[in-house]
């Protein structure tokens, strides 16, 4: 709907939960206004439900393993140092990129990871701008990089709104006794004050762009409040807990409504400035335990703050083209982008995660795409580069700031061993979002490796064995459990995961047996009620099976794998309309759930109703396309009225007998694969570990886990690599010589250590940050040092021409490069040992990635030996048709420059 203007209004952890109750009583009135006028839902959130991962998914349309932000720090694999996130982390484009490249007007403001600004076609203040440094009192400079473009900062920066100058009545409305309470209790206040500067500064600044800036398409503003609020003070939301103090109790247990009441009045004054026509949707990353489910301790561990977060969050919308009074099921984070694009009348990227909400409007307009936004070409020139400079300083700054705030721990960032935490910390939250996105085989290396580095950590053991599990490695599973029973913590959970493990091998008496210790240390907890209904239905005792997830249900009525158990359950039971809503149920709750879809087309099948099980079958193959299960029965129900039907039943069963046999063999094979890499993984970590104790240097080359399926694009790109100084310049220099375009830009000039030139191209040094950058180079040679190699995306084919020179002569010619430009260089000996493992390490790269196909040309033999040989040997790799002019090759080859050269050589 070209010409419409949309508002997107993020409130981190709102939950409906509490935002109902305030509805029904006429609290949040213009809250209430968009629902009775549009259409509201769940918005199903993604584990680890972390706020940096959640909303750049909400902005991108994205899992985190394609928009790269993986927690609230990383590490600069430049430095080896410890770095917050920031809008530089992103490796793919926003909404508001995507709509400024086809040239709509859009602002954004406060949004997370947003800083530096980015320069947008309208303005864009980043979260920087509305964070206060923590303090109340003394200077609060408007941070660098912080508003674009910014020469708009001057006006914004009046504004803002310093914690000293908050009104007091906002105080006495949120904690009408704060008069009462004396330091150091007084503390939540004084922080409270801190909150409504955050609050207010992004507020005013979202109003002061509305009023003057009255024609736009997108506004994205984030207000962190109720999350902040919720986590300071939902300890004391009623009803009062027993552990929870009295008086403490009485002095906040409104706090968390009013900040609710609060953030309503803002989104009516909000939407008074953007006009009449606007179409404004609401919503939050997760939801917020508000009732018995709160925990009683906050986990002292990684995430543990997300304890607190429930799975789903609020969406709510009307305007122009929203469907009245309606609601909508199954929405997740993801589809907030798709969904903007096709209502602002613009295609959908197929690489997106993420699917339209057609239920969101009410015209039922089919969606349009294209292959992906990324690689599509502006439709206008792109507004200029942000005017200020941002770098390693400002990096740093704003990292000390995070740690003020709260966001990172400042050992973790400042301690030895910062650079190993970060990674394992962020290979654990990528690993879990993989898992909830059913990508257990591409979340397991990334859950081993922060199992490697922290065993002891009964939660990350947990996701390691719970994604064994998925895998069928039961016995590598067990070993994981070992871990959490050795350490003495969490074993209730342990013998939760046993059982799962028991029931897996068929041991169900044996899975019954650990059920019941885990009864015995955990009661009540739903967690368990689920386990026991799955070993129940296996032991085919349906009654009692209903029982325990009804149980689970009251425990926790939005447990989607609970109803979809009293679906499979109640299908046992020929209870055919009550199993068909407990499907719908969970597929209300989790739309991607496949065995939902599954008990549908079932007791669609009971009911003799085959298209209803075939549009069933189609839904849940559109979640796993390449499931041939699925495909096998659809393909049945679509042949049932074709003549001869029945007299080939045998044939067709004997054919599924087959298909099953070959998808077991697969499996079994599968596995073996993996505990293969798993036994590579293990086995590289501990090498760069035991040589980081004996206080050596490798070089961290460890090729990271990567999500696609290698060689799936169907590109091909040629590759030439090894060690600095093993001679790639001169393989380069060869193939331009052959007839093979080289991709260099010519800004590293030759010298007297590489006369005829080094064949750079500069922006390849970016590949780890920004690894779709090998795309530019399809169709050419491109020079891609050794250490980069394990970040190039595994979803291409590489042909690599790798240069094996003798390592001695490598370190020698490093060393004496370095000495005669005056740069710091270690000792030979260390240069030899660190190389020596990185070439070990890359070695097993290249050997165990199916994407990389290797042609090893020995740099000796190259120069001084049969060199004609080697240029055959490079022409039958590559294809002769891509060398028109091979013979030239040889002669650009000049023993002279063989310098540093072995004695045996």
């Amino acid at each position: 709907m070209k010409g419409q203007k949309v508002v997107l209004v993020g409130w981190d952890g709102a939950d409906w939960k509490v935002a109902r109750p305030l509805m029904d009583c006429g609290d949040m009135p213009q809250l209430s206004n968009i629902v009775e006028n549009g259409t509201m839902g769940n918005l199903a959130s993604f584990p680890p439900y972390l706020s940096p991962m959640l909303w750049n998914t909400i902005s991108t349309g994205k899992h985190p393993h394609r928009h790269g932000i993986c927690g609230f720090s990383e590490v600069d694999e430049r430095t080896g140092k410890v770095r917050a996130i920031s809008s530089r982390s992103r490796k793919c484009k926003a909404i508001w990129n995507i709509l400024t490249e086809q040239g709509r007007e859009c602002h954004v403001l406060g949004w997370f990871a947003s800083h530096p600004a980015e320069a947008i076609n309208g303005i864009c203040v980043s979260e920087a701008f509305a964070r206060p440094s923590g303090k109340i009192g003394g200077d609060w400079p408007v941070p660098k990089a912080s508003v674009y473009p910014s020469r708009e900062a001057g006006e914004l920066s009046e504004l803002r709104v310093a914690p000293e100058a908050i009104d007091h009545a906002l105080l006495d409305f949120l904690v009408p006794l704060h008069r009462e309470i004396k330091p150091p209790k007084g503390a939540r206040v004084d922080q409270l004050l801190v909150r409504l500067a955050e609050l207010y500064t992004i507020h005013n600044a979202a109003v002061g762009i509305l009023q003057c800036k009255k024609e736009f398409d997108f506004l994205g503003v984030y207000y962190h409040f109720i999350d902040w609020i919720s986590h300071d003070f939902m300890e004391f939301h009623p009803p009062r807990r027993d552990h929870i103090d009295e008086e403490r109790y009485n002095w906040f247990k409104n706090v968390v409504a009013r900040a609710y009441q609060l953030q309503d009045i803002l989104l009516r004054d909000l939407l008074s400035h953007a006009g009449p026509e606007v179409t404004v949707i609401v919503v939050s990353d997760h939801g917020f335990q508000s009732d018995h489910l709160r925990p009683v301790v906050t986990p002292n561990v990684v995430a543990g703050i997300a304890a607190w977060h429930r799975p789903y969050g609020i969406l709510a919308s009307a305007g122009p083209g929203i469907r009245r009074d309606s609601v909508i099921h199954g929405a997740s984070l993801a589809d907030i982008t798709p969904s903007i694009l096709h209502y602002l009348g613009l295609p959908v990227g197929r690489d997106m995660d993420g699917r339209v909400l057609t239920g969101l409007f009410s015209e039922r307009r089919k969606p349009e795409y294209i292959d992906s936004w990324e690689t599509h070409p502006p439709a206008v020139p792109l507004p200029a580069p942000l005017e200020e400079s941002w770098g390693k300083d400002d990096e740093a700054a704003l990292l000390k700031q995070f740690e003020e705030l709260g966001y990172v721990d400042a050992e973790s960032v400042h301690s030895a061993t910062a650079a190993e935490q970060t990674r394992s910390q962020n290979a654990w939250n990528l690993g879990v979002a993989l898992r909830s996105a059913r990508r257990e085989a591409d979340a397991l290396p990334y859950l081993e490796e922060a199992y490697f580095h922290a065993p002891e950590q009964a939660h990350v053991a947990n996701q390691v064995a719970h994604c064994q599990l998925a895998l069928g490695l039961l016995d590598a599973a067990e070993e994981t459990i070992q871990t959490i029973l050795d350490y003495g913590d969490d074993r209730p959970r342990a013998n939760l995961l046993m059982a799962s493990i028991e029931h897996q091998r068929g041991h169900l008496e044996i899975a019954w047996e650990r059920l019941e210790q885990a009864e015995n240390l955990e009661e009540g907890r739903g967690l368990l009620m689920l386990r026991r209904g799955s070993v129940l239905i296996s032991l085919e005792e349906f009654p009692r099976a209903l029982e325990a997830f009804d149980r689970a249900l009251q425990s926790n009525p939005d447990e989607p794998r609970a109803h979809l158990g009293r679906a499979q359950t109640l299908l046992h039971l020929n209870r055919l309309d009550e199993a068909s809503e407990a499907a719908r149920q969970a597929i209300a709750l989790e739309h991607d759930m496949i065995q939902a879809h599954l008990a549908l087309a079932m007791i669609s099948e009971e009911r003799q109703e085959w298209l209803e099980a075939m549009e069933s079958y189609q839904r849940a193959l559109q979640i796993d396309p390449g499931d041939k299960i699925i495909m096998y029965r659809l393909t049945e129900l679509a042949a049932r009225d074709a003549p001869g039907y029945k007299e080939d039943q045998f044939i067709r069963e004997k054919q599924f007998r087959h298909m099953l046999q070959q998808e077991q063999s697969k499996t079994v094979e599968q596995i073996q694969r993996l505990k293969k890499a798993s036994a590579r993984r293990f086995a590289t970590w501990k090498t760069t570990r035991d040589a980081q104790r004996d206080k050596k240097r490798p070089i961290d080359s460890l090729r990271p886990a990567q999500v696609s399926d290698p060689g799936s694009s169907g590109q091909t790109f040629l590759i030439v690599s090894g060690l600095p100084r093993s001679g790639t310049s001169l393989m380069m220099k060869m193939l331009h010589a052959g007839g093979v375009e080289p991709m260099t830009d010519s800004q590293r000039q030759a010298d007297e250590h590489n006369p005829d030139g080094y064949y750079e191209w500069e922006a390849i040094k970016q590949l780890p940050q920004k690894p779709n950058i090998i795309e530019q180079a399809a169709g050419k040679a491109v020079k891609v040092i050794s250490l980069l190699l394990p970040a190039l995306p595994n979803e291409h084919h590489y042909k690599v021409i790798f240069m094996d020179r003798p390592i001695s002569e490598v370190s020698q010619s490093q060393s004496i490069m370095l000495a005669a430009g005056d740069r710091e260089c270690l000792s030979i000996d260390d240069t030899l040992q660190a190389l020596t493992q990185h070439k070990s390490m890359i070695d097993e790269v290249i050997d165990n990635s199916p994407q990389f196909e290797c042609l090893r040309i020995s740099y000796h033999d190259l120069v001084l030996g049969n060199t004609q040989s080697v240029v055959s040997r490079i022409a039958a790799f590559i294809g002769e048709e891509q060398l028109p002019n091979a013979k030239m090759m040889e002669s650009v080859v000049k023993p002279a420059l063989y310098r540093q050269r072995h004695p045996s050589n």
